[in-house]
């Protein structure tokens, strides 16, 4: 389990370093300025992902129904948690909206492709049975 706590650990600072050269690429060439949510968002969505892969990796242990449930229900929770930021960010009448959108899209893509990622080896390991 440490290793491969460790080996998701790494996908997400890969990731988060990956985003955050990608978000200073788009605003240095494209001269736009980023809303300033996206540069929280990336660390916040890490910790989310790896709370996220804790719960799941730990049902894992129980039975293979309750490991789909847990994966099922970990990118539901992260496309609420999606939405709910959209729409507060909506809402609240912030400035550049299509930026944060698609940022705030983007960020889910990513952290949730290493989640599965990181969770396909528990697929192969043997159950608690």
């Amino acid at each position: 389990m440490k290793s491969a706590l460790g080996r998701m650990i790494v996908m997400l600072l890969s990731g988060a370093a990956a985003l955050t050269g990608i978000a200073l690429a788009v605003s240095h060439f494209s001269g736009k300025v980023l809303p300033a949510a996206v540069w929280y968002l990336i660390p916040g969505y890490a910790l989310l992902t790896l709370l996220l892969y804790r719960i799941v990796a730990g049902a894992g242990k129980k039975s293979p129904h309750r490991f789909v449930a847990a994966v099922n229900g970990s990118v539901t929770i992260k496309l609420l948690v999606t939405a709910a930021t959209a729409g507060v960010y909506f809402m609240a009448g912030m400035p550049h909206r299509k930026a944060f959108a698609l940022a705030l899209l983007g960020i889910y893509l990513v952290f949730t492709a290493i989640l599965i990622a990181a969770l396909l080896p528990e697929l192969r390991k043997p159950s608690g049975r």
